[in-house]
């Protein structure tokens, strides 16, 4: 009797540890995309369906086994009445229900309450489309060709994509230079700017390209500008009937030298690449015998036309014509109509450096015929940036020369003698300085000085205002 019994209970233990050792379900496998293997009941995890979790009670020394099934919430059956889940949340489908009732009768009639936790659905939070990004605009790419090239005219300036010319070889500021030397560079430049000139150019007036005090400038501008000269030890004031007229004839006594200020108006109406300027001076004079002249002198009228105008060269044409306004007996005018025509140019040899030149002939016409002469003149005038910007504020320095070749003509002596003054020469070397306020108006001062006396010193001192 004791054997039968004992195999009995053995039999039905192995029986309830079968039943307990049942291989979970596969995770993520068919019908089973979410498994619970914890003794508390678990968390809501997103799901496309509800899950239904069936475990009975934690044993002694063991893990109890859950299973978890896909439902649909679409029926509810009522709690059994050996679980601890008030409800059961079931599919539609009979086969997904009868098994779950099957799972809970037979946890119920083995004496073990079944535990059931409800996973609802979680429908996705509704997301609001994020706004498209800004569009970044495509940042236009350079050939390596126009990359590498040297700039004549800037070498900081970016090709703009425009204006290629039709070889090809200049594109906004940059031209393909070969050239190893200066002058073979210079002439690639001249090249440039006559046949394939730059087209984001932008003509300006700069106080660098415009600093001289000896020397015109090219540009043409409309401007006011009142200057005051002073002359020192003035010798041979008849020499060509360039300041005066004859000595003794139609000009005043002869003397051997003068000291004379001179204060000028001058008034430009410019256009682009032409302008109309005229002259005004008032003259005051001390003779070296002791006496002194004053009034308004001779007036100067002319034109300015602008011939080629690029980043490395500037070239203007300029005529003016001195107009006998005033006494000559005072030496206040020569008493003759003089005209001078000439050429006006400007180097731009750095972006803080600029060579500015002026050559002119100045031709007398009804003077002395034999007194009066032609002469040609000419100066220079290399200008350096030296506080400030080329284009706004700035203080520009300058060293400059002026030279008079006389051609032709006499002069008076200091005994009444009269002189051949052809194939003479008069040099004069000096600077200066410009202060540039936002290119509006500027003041300058400068001085040149001769070892031949004609004048021994001349100062100036300028003001401008731009309109």
């Amino acid at each position: 009797m004791l054997l039968p019994l004992l195999a009995a209970i053995f039999a039905v233990g192995q029986c309830a540890q079968a039943q307990l050792d049942l291989p979970p379900p596969t995770p993520g496998g068919p019908g089973m995309p979410t498994t619970v293997l914890s003794n508390e009941l678990p968390s809501p995890s997103p799901a496309s369906k509800s899950l239904v979790s069936i475990r009975p009670p934690t044993t002694i020394g063991a893990q109890s086994p859950s299973i978890a099934m896909p439902v649909e919430p679409t029926s509810t059956v009522p709690r059994n009445p050996f679980s601890l889940a008030s409800s059961v949340t079931l599919a539609a489908d009979p086969a997904a229900q009868f098994a779950a009732e099957a799972t809970l009768t037979s946890m119920a009639n083995f004496n073990a309450p079944a535990l059931v936790h409800i996973t609802e659905a979680q429908e996705p939070a509704y997301l609001e489309p994020l706004a498209a990004p800004p569009e970044i605009p495509a940042v236009p790419t350079e050939t390596a060709s126009v990359l590498q090239t040297t700039s004549i005219y800037d070498p900081a300036a970016p090709a703009c994509n425009t204006g290629v010319c039709s070889t090809g070889n200049c594109v906004c500021g940059n031209f393909q230079m070969n050239a190893s030397t200066r002058l073979g560079r210079f002439a690639q430049g001249v090249y440039a700017g006559t046949c394939c000139p730059d087209p984001c150019y932008a003509p300006n007036w700069t106080m660098l390209a415009n600093a001289s005090l000896f020397s015109d400038t090219a540009r043409p501008q409309s401007r006011q500008r009142f200057r005051w000269d002073y002359n020192d030890h003035f010798v041979q004031p008849d020499r060509a009937e360039y300041l005066w007229a004859r000595m003794g004839a139609l000009g005043p006594a002869p003397e051997r030298s003068i000291d004379f200020h001179e204060l000028t108006m001058m008034a430009e109406m410019a256009t682009d690449k032409f302008s109309f300027f005229i002259e005004t001076p008032y003259r005051s004079i001390d003779l070296e015998s002791g006496g002194h002249f004053a009034g308004f002198a001779d007036i100067t009228t002319g034109t300015k036309t602008l011939l080629h105008d690029t980043r490395l060269i500037q070239i203007a044409f300029q005529f003016e014509t001195h107009i006998p306004t005033s006494s000559p007996s005072k030496g206040l005018s020569n008493g003759h109509v003089s005209l001078e025509p000439g050429l006006l140019g400007g180097i731009q040899l750095s972006d803080r450096s600029f060579l500015q030149m002026q050559l002119a002939q100045w031709i007398p016409l009804g003077g002395n015929p034999h007194h009066a002469g032609a002469l040609l003149r000419h100066s220079m005038s290399y200008n350096r940036l030296l506080m400030g910007s080329a284009n706004n504020t700035s203080l520009v320095g300058t060293i400059e020369y002026a030279a008079f070749h006389f051609q032709d003509g006499q002069f008076t002596d200091p005994l009444g003698n009269l002189r051949p003054a052809s194939n003479e020469a008069v040099f004069q070397y000096g600077g200066g300085l410009r202060l540039n306020i936002c290119n509006k108006f500027n003041f300058g001062f400068g001085s040149l000085f001769s070892g031949d006396d004609w004048p021994a010193a001349a100062l100036r001192t300028e003001f401008q205002w731009l309109h």
